[in-house]
């Protein structure tokens, strides 16, 4: 795409990717059509048209389809994440379905309602924190 001061510090590899770029910089687009309409700036989108629609900032697009619509992707893409200079404020969300052969651990107060699966005990258990007390239910 053509240089400007406007767009530098873009990475673009693969076909068409970033191929509308009209403002953004500071972004890496790794895929065929990978960010093709994006406009904002410090997004990270990695796969065939990850990020296709994407419009704002800061975002992350882990993805191998072109999905309907900027809101239809966020929750569609295998991986989908807002960068924040907060880390209160950054998200990493997997829309799908999430394996561990290892530990997991969880730090903060933001483990209510989380679903593990036991391999040894081939079952779902949901975890909360109660009034400080650590509850494991099957589900």
């Amino acid at each position: 795409f053509p240089y400007t001061t406007l767009f530098r510090s873009n990475v673009a590899l693969g076909y068409a990717a970033n191929y509308v770029v009209s403002n953004g910089s500071n972004n890496t687009f790794i895929g065929s059509t990978a960010g093709y309409g994006c406009t904002g700036g410090n997004n990270v989108c990695v796969g065939y048209a990850a990020g296709y629609y994407e419009t704002g900032s800061y975002k992350l697009f882990i993805d191998n389809a072109q999905r309907a619509s900027e809101a239809d992707a966020r929750v569609k893409a295998l991986v989908y994440g807002i960068f924040d200079a907060a880390t209160a404020n950054q998200y990493f969300t997997i829309n799908g379905n999430f394996i561990a052969t290892g530990d997991i651990k969880a730090s903060g107060t933001g483990v209510n309602g989380l679903v593990l699966w036991d391999t040894v005990l081939a079952a779902y258990y949901r975890i909360t924190l109660t009034s400080g007390v650590l509850i494991i239910t099957a589900v």
